[in-house]
């Protein structure tokens, strides 16, 4: 889960987001824990905060690049950004992600191309509405791109928002996942999947993680079937979902321990305004080792 604080609906303020992180790198669950997710023009802000990220539990982040025609501008004004702040901040810093939100209008290869390499030693992931009909071709505009040797491009789902436009359909969801197993582009989803399975909250029906990344395990290991990856991302009952130390189910369907690690090339991270919620409620549903005493 990467940190999303600053993000509605948590929408905190820069020093309390950044004090909680900060926390939370110390948790006993540190290892489900991934990158602080801050936009490019908010690093100046962060740079009285260096005491909070010493050596042994420094800063990583995902970078929002600001606007602009040109994803490979972008991608290179973060990055020279991101120079600059690391060089005049007090503790360490280190930059992992850029996530790259992309107009609707048809990309370029030459400008994609460029801005994988622009943003070379980070995972670049771009992202276009789930919505659009040609979200095939774009695909595989990012799977050429990895083809020709720069294989730090990604795509990213945004799973939701704060109106209901923002909330992608099953189908959409599904297509995503299942294009991305075909073309074996890594992905990264955010918004909206504060939960683990997909449920109705705040007049909104939202996808859960462990729908979407269980459907993203399963499609990396053969389920090429809409219908089947729909049905998973539709599911609503807790009990249909299994995991073990052999490994993962969705009712009938399995694959092995070692087939989810590998899964993990393709289904990358989401992120989460709260790191607190989705593990409240692995511990209530006692899954993944977050057993309570009084959970079997």
């Amino acid at each position: 889960m990467d940190y999303a604080g600053l993000f509605p609906p948590a929408s905190l303020d820069l020093p309390t987001a950044l004090r909680e992180y900060a926390d939370h790198r110390r948790d006993q669950e540190a290892w489900m824990l991934g990158h602080f997710i801050c936009p490019e023009g908010r690093l100046t802000d962060i740079l009285p905060f260096g005491g909070l990220f010493p050596a042994e539990s420094p800063l990583s982040l995902s970078l929002l690049p600001g606007p602009g025609e040109s994803a490979v501008e972008r991608v290179g004004r973060s990055v020279a950004s991101f120079a600059e702040f690391a060089s005049r901040f007090g503790g360490t810093a280190g930059l992992a992600v850029l996530e790259l939100r992309l107009s609707s209008d048809a990309p370029e290869l030459s400008d994609l191309r460029g801005a994988a390499r622009e943003g070379a030693g980070t995972e670049v992931f771009v992202e276009w509405s789930p919505h659009l009909t040609d979200i095939e071709r774009r695909l595989r505009l990012v799977r050429d791109v990895r083809i020709q040797g720069d294989g730090n491009l990604g795509a990213k789902i945004r799973c939701g928002g704060t109106e209901s436009s923002a909330f992608p359909s099953v189908h959409d969801v599904a297509r995503f996942i299942r294009l991305c197993a075909t073309l074996d582009i890594p992905f990264k989803a955010t918004a909206g999947l504060h939960h683990p399975v997909r449920h109705d909250r705040d007049g909104f029906t939202m996808h859960g993680f462990l729908n979407v990344f269980g459907a993203a395990v399963l499609a990396r290991h053969g389920m090429e079937d809409q219908e089947a990856l729909e049905s998973i991302i539709a599911e609503r009952d807790p009990a249909a979902f299994r995991l073990t130390d052999g490994g993962f189910a969705w009712r009938s369907h399995s694959v092995t321990a070692a087939q989810v690690t590998s899964a993990r090339q393709m289904a990358f991270a989401y992120g989460s305004c709260s790191f607190s919620e989705p593990l409240e409620d692995l511990e209530a549903a006692g899954w993944f080792g977050f057993c309570t005493s009084d959970t079997p």
